[in-house]
């Protein structure tokens, strides 16, 4: 879906990156989705358009910085849903501690009970 005109694809990239910026930093991620489409397909027309180097620097500057903040929103959404993994496991666990402070799990305890025939 094309939203801007190929004549201002640099100004609306820039105009979408902020966009992107915003959502990031107030946690609404399922949004940007929705507008990777547009990102891509500006990105793609940037070449085309005639942009002076300092703007074209200011773009490379917004780029970086939002992926920056995508790749840290992903580690910290792997990081989030790996504790939350090890809350639920920890359920059905019992742990206690020895006097020297190593942790023991009770609930998958060792027998020492032989069985002879």
């Amino acid at each position: 879906m094309a939203i801007y005109k190929h004549s201002d694809a640099a100004t609306a990239l820039n105009t979408l990156l902020d966009l992107e910026r915003q959502y990031l930093l107030s946690g609404e991620i399922g949004i940007l989705t929705s507008l990777a489409p547009e990102k891509e397909r500006l990105m793609r027309l940037l070449p085309t358009t005639k942009q002076d180097t300092k703007h074209l620097k200011v773009l490379v500057k917004k780029i970086t910085r939002n992926q920056s903040m995508l790749i840290a929103a992903g580690e910290g959404i792997r990081t989030a849903s790996r504790r939350l993994e090890a809350l639920r496991n920890q359920k059905s666990q019992l742990r206690t501690y020895d006097a020297g402070g190593q942790s023991h799990d009770l609930s998958h305890r060792t027998t020492s009970f032989e069985k002879r025939a």
